[in-house]
Formats: C-alpha cells, structure tokens, sequence
C-alpha cells in the first residue's frame, strides 16, 4: 500500500520557515497553502512601511482693506499686507456690496483703467496697494438705487472676502456705512496713490 503526505504538513512547514524570518527588521512575505482542494493558488500578503513627510505651514495671507472717503463721490481704496509673505495682486480690486440685512445688491460696478493698466504688484509685508473708486448717487425711494451698508473685498488668491473700513474725510473709522448708489467705477491697482482718483 502506497503512503501519500498531506499537504498540510508541508503548509505548516512553510508557514513556521517564513515566520523564523520575522524579527530582521524588514517587511516578510508569508505565503499560506491550504489543503482542501489541490487546484487553490497561493495567497501572499505583503507588509510596507508607510512614511509621511511633514511640511512647515505656510504663512496664512492677512491683509487690510479700507476705503477712505475724499470728498463727494469719491473714494482711495487701499490694500495693505499685514502678514509675513508677499502677496501678488494685478488689475482691479475685486469689491461687492452688501445691504443692512447683509443681503448681496447688485450694483452696476464699471472697472476703467484709471491712471492706466493695473501693474503686476508683489506686495511685500506692511506695503500697500491703491485704487480709486467713484460712484452715482441716488436716491433711496428710487427703485433703481441701492442702499449699501457693507463693502466687501476679496483679496488675492483668496475665496472668503473680508470687510473694507470705512475711513471718513475726517480720518476717523466710520462706524456705520450708508451709500446710495446706482452705479460704481473702479480703477485699478496701483503702487502708488498718485493718479489713481483722475476719474
């Protein structure tokens, strides 16, 4: 009579010769081979080591924008950088107007190249940018005027925008804000304030 070996026991051999390989320090292949049907392929698990990379963090963009009031309809927007990374802004300034129940208006804004075409600017940490801002007034019975109570921005590279202060003639911080307007001009971003309010 003819003896046959199982083919468990040749499992069991292999699995304890690849576990006596654990313990180098290095990822194991271990091969498992099941007995209950000849034709069942070999399963092999593999381990990696997984590393990550920490980064830095990037220094958040801040910025201030404020609008200073010049007499009538006219105004000197500014942007100033008041974080620790240069900030690059070019053409206009990107502004919304927002009612008393911080509902978005529609206000006719016109973006001319007042004193000329925006330059690319890199503005450096405590630098600032300008740009005029000119607009029609109405009157608030009329239905085609629009009672704004909040300017907002969006600074560059940015999704969220942020609040413009309102800076009298006086150069105080005007607490509320009331602009009846029927349509806004903007000029572009300057280095420099010189020109940016020759509507």
């Amino acid at each position: 009579m003819r003896t046959y070996r199982t083919l468990k026991g040749i499992g069991a051999v292999l699995l304890i010769t690849a576990l006596a390989g654990c313990g180098s320090g290095q990822p194991t292949a271990i091969a498992t081979t099941t007995s209950t049907a000849a034709t069942t392929a070999p399963t092999r698990t593999t381990t990696a080591a997984i590393t990550s990379a920490r980064r830095p963090p990037t220094p958040a963009i801040t910025v201030r924008a404020e609008l200073t009031m010049q007499g009538g309809s006219l105004g000197l927007l500014t942007l100033t950088n008041t974080g620790k990374r240069s900030v690059n802004i070019k053409g206009w300034p990107a502004i919304t107007f927002l009612d008393a129940a911080n509902g978005s208006l529609r206000v006719p804004v016109r973006q001319v190249a007042v004193p000329g075409a925006g330059p690319l600017i890199t503005l450096a940490p405590v630098r600032t940018a300008f740009a005029g801002m000119t607009w029609v007034s109405g009157d608030k019975a009329d239905a085609s005027t629009y009672v704004a109570t909040t300017i907002r921005l969006t600074p560059p590279g940015a999704v969220t925008p942020l609040t413009v202060s309102v800076i009298d003639i006086n150069g105080r911080a005007n607490g509320y804000v009331e602009l009846d307007l029927k349509s806004v001009k903007i000029g572009t971003w300057q280095p420099a304030s010189q020109g940016v309010l020759a509507f």
